[in-house]
């Protein structure tokens, strides 16, 4: 859904200055030191050498009783001269304005944004916003926070989101039921992706409706839920140390992790890892920090299992 604003056309008039040359109308007394040429620039002629001697040869055929033997240099004081006007005229040409666009009037949100610590930017019809403090949320708008940030995002149905540093998240639709937007009988819905970072999910009536309803997804695998409170964290690249795909721990509820490889049920305290999209889901201790949303992933400390010890949880 895009997000629009409000646009005002202000009408305009545009004035044209046209310059003419009216027929003959100037009547020029000679001073000392006049020529024909020194008089035609003072009266505003404009042109080059070839234009003024255009001009003179007009003059003088105007004005043959005054030039003896058409001599333009035989002028005295007190002679009378016929010229041409050279006035400048000025024109009012009314333009129509362009048609006016209508007004949008926005959508209304569906939740706010808060920055506790740093700053982030929300990508809107892909232009990027800079929020320092406090903005309002719309379907299509993208989350990205810089580098020891702290972020909330406090949705209509009481959904909570807290967005770590260094963090991408998309809010794909999202759609609470009020009397304005006209779904008031319905369960609403509410589907993001988290292309890189960490997130803590906390749902709310949304998805106490309608489970199936609430839905958020990673390039690895995508979360179910059962009423929860959970972090994921998704990392792409060489910089995820032990915790490239997606991971999830429980901090309440349940959760489940789903890709193409298969799907794990998680509990309250569990945590799972979906390395890829084709990989299938497995459980593994929590990493020490995984819920500290200030970590980066690299800092992240992932302990590997022995052959032993796995062979010892399957006959287990």
């Amino acid at each position: 859904m895009k997000n629009m604003k409000s646009l005002k056309i202000i009408s305009a008039t545009l004035v044209l200055t046209l310059i003419t040359m009216q027929g003959i109308a100037d009547e020029y007394v000679v001073k000392s030191g006049d020529s024909v040429r020194k008089i035609l620039i003072k009266q505003g002629f404009k042109g080059d050498d070839r234009a003024i001697y255009a001009e003179v040869v007009k003059v003088i055929n105007l004005n043959t009783s005054v030039f003896k033997d058409g001599n333009p240099d035989r002028i005295f004081p007190g002679n009378k001269l016929i010229l041409p006007s050279y006035k400048v005229e000025t024109v009012t040409v009314p333009v129509p304005a362009p048609e006016a666009e209508p007004e949008v009037v926005l959508p209304p949100s569906i939740g706010q944004m808060e920055v506790e610590k740093g700053s982030a930017s929300i990508v809107r019809n892909e232009e990027p916003h800079v929020v320092n403090t406090y903005s309002e949320l719309y379907s299509g708008d993208k989350i990205v926070t810089a580098a020891n940030s702290q972020t909330r995002l406090e949705m209509n149905d009481g959904a909570l989101f807290e967005l770590g540093p260094n963090t991408e998240f998309f809010i794909d639709e999202y759609e609470w039921p009020t009397e304005k937007s006209g779904l008031i009988d319905k369960a609403g819905f509410a589907i993001t992706t988290l292309f890189k970072g960490v997130v803590r999910a906390v749902t709310g009536k949304i998805g106490q409706r309608d489970k199936n309803n609430f839905r958020l997804k990673t390039s690895a695998a995508s979360i179910g839920i059962r009423g929860t409170d959970y972090t994921i964290r998704y990392c792409e690249g060489d910089n995820c140390g032990g915790l490239a795909g997606a991971s999830v721990a429980v901090i309440d509820g349940g959760v489940s992790l789903n890709n193409e490889g298969g799907k794990v049920d998680l509990n309250k305290g569990e945590f799972a890892r979906a390395e890829s999209a084709n990989s299938v889901p497995f459980t593994a201790p929590m990493p020490e920090g995984f819920l500290d949303l200030a970590l980066d992933v690299s800092e992240i400390a992932v302990t590997e299992s022995s052959w032993w010890e796995e062979l010892l949880d399957v006959f287990n």
